[in-house]
């Protein structure tokens, strides 16, 4: 029977690696945990090195409701699950937002969720080209009670092999200040910007400025190649 083996004491120092990286360059590392990542031996480690929340892509591998994070669009028949299961998850239309506002409210909860915005992948997200702050003037006046649009999120590497450069990244910057009104963020707390895959730390490392996203706003990276092969 085909067998895959991991060396836990190499996932350990990569774990603790990548927090110390983090700190150094002021982001949020978000470990995607799935496929042979999913096992909760790498929940543990993360936790131990001292990283409380995980990116997961599967809906019902959500197990920490105050932690987790759901990497994907929820589909309308597992947004229960979802509120339940996960601190926040990702949309891209009014849709998505009134089908988890509903599920937040029977759940008793407020859910969080970032605005994933398309800049040239194709994958998922609004095309930066029609007007995301669109959506998020829609939704803010509506008042929502049970969800809070706390950031946007960004996509590279992954189906479409786009990689992030200034050109396409800089257009989003140019964004923020007309989408910050938008953010249902809590005096004090930093809106934020959600970038992966793994292909965004190259582009960033190459220029050490780039980690510094403009005020307000905070800088998260989801990334799981970098519990497995440290290449960093």
């Amino acid at each position: 029977m085909p067998a895959l083996l991991v060396n836990i004491e190499a996932v350990r120092q990569n774990a603790a690696r990548m927090k110390e990286l983090a700190m150094l360059y002021g982001f949020e590392w978000l470990p995607v945990l799935k496929q042979v990542a999913s096992d909760d031996a790498f929940r543990r480690i993360v936790k131990k090195a001292g990283i409380s929340g995980v990116g997961v892509a599967d809906v019902l591998a959500g197990r920490d409701p105050e932690n987790d994070v759901l990497i994907n669009i929820p589909p309308a028949r597992l947004a229960t699950e979802a509120v339940k299961r996960f601190r926040r998850a990702a949309v891209s239309s009014v849709e998505n937002l009134e089908i988890l506002e509903a599920a937040a409210k029977k759940a008793g909860r407020v859910f969080d969720v970032v605005l994933m915005v398309d800049a040239g992948d194709g994958r998922e997200g609004i095309p930066l080209d029609e007007d995301p702050e669109a959506l998020l003037r829609a939704w803010h006046a509506r008042k929502a009670q049970n969800i809070r649009i706390v950031g946007v999120g960004l996509t590279f590497g992954c189906l479409s092999g786009l990689a992030p450069d200034d050109d396409v990244v800089g257009r989003v910057l140019e964004k923020l200040p007309q989408w910050l009104p938008y953010m249902d963020v809590a005096p004090g707390e930093a809106p934020i910007i959600s970038m992966g895959g793994t292909v965004v730390w190259n582009w960033l490392q190459n220029d050490p400025k780039r980690f510094a996203m403009p005020a307000p706003w905070k800088l998260e990276l989801r990334m799981g190649d970098p519990l497995l092969v440290e290449r960093l």
